[in-house]
């Protein structure tokens, strides 16, 4: 049996690469849209989910999903606003009596990954980053089964590599220096998902119609 491991977003890639990089088992690992690029960093092999409209995106899970009978867990990011793929695929696996597990690569908009409009989306298990997360996520009842905080795998795997960054520090450090017009004694800064570059390519984080 086999382990499925699907990402769409950046953000969901990055923790759904450190999971499916540390993860034993027999494994598969599906990439679609802006995860591809993320994968293709960490030099993961990966395979191509069909790019489809949202209004086509249901049946395409369920054919997929009906193909490979050898899945005996998925596991999937949780993107929101824009796209159906993490959401259809545990409402039709429930159906095809395949557990389900979605992972919180962040803390914003936690209640979008899970509701659109009126209707919940529930997978079997969600792994959170912190106690709070798992707390709100159990007052609204988003979860069959009590979430699981596992942290940031994706801070964790960039804390591994800190040392290779120290010489670029004093470049970075007097690059925000210059851009805020002052110098930090104590300089915290954490970058995620590159939300210009995916605006440029057509994601509409707003107003989006499902």
């Amino acid at each position: 049996m086999t382990t499925y491991f699907f990402a769409r977003d950046p953000g969901a890639a990055d923790v759904i690469g450190c999971l499916y990089d540390t993860y034993s088992g027999s494994k598969r690992l599906l990439a679609k849209d802006h995860a591809k690029g993320v994968f293709d960093k960490k030099n993961l092999q990966y395979e191509h989910f069909p790019c489809v409209d949202n209004a086509d995106i249901q049946e395409t899970v369920r054919s997929f999903l009906r193909e490979f009978r050898d899945l005996d867990l998925i596991v999937t990011g949780t993107t929101h606003f824009d796209d159906m793929t993490d959401r259809h695929m545990w409402e039709i696996a429930r159906e095809l009596g395949i557990p389900t597990v979605a992972v919180l690569d962040q803390w914003l908009r936690v209640n979008e990954r899970f509701q659109v409009r009126d209707k919940v989306y529930s997978p079997d298990f969600i792994l959170v980053p912190n106690e709070s997360i798992r707390e709100s996520l159990v007052t609204e009842h988003f979860c069959h089964n009590d979430p699981i905080v596992i942290g940031s795998p994706h801070l964790t795997e960039l804390s591994k590599t800190l040392r290779s960054y120290s010489p670029k520090r004093e470049a970075i450090r007097a690059k925000l220096a210059d851009f805020f017009g002052t110098s930090f004694e104590t300089l915290v800064m954490y970058i995620s998902e590159p939300q210009t570059q995916l605006m440029k390519a057509g994601d509409q984080y707003c107003d989006v119609d499902y």
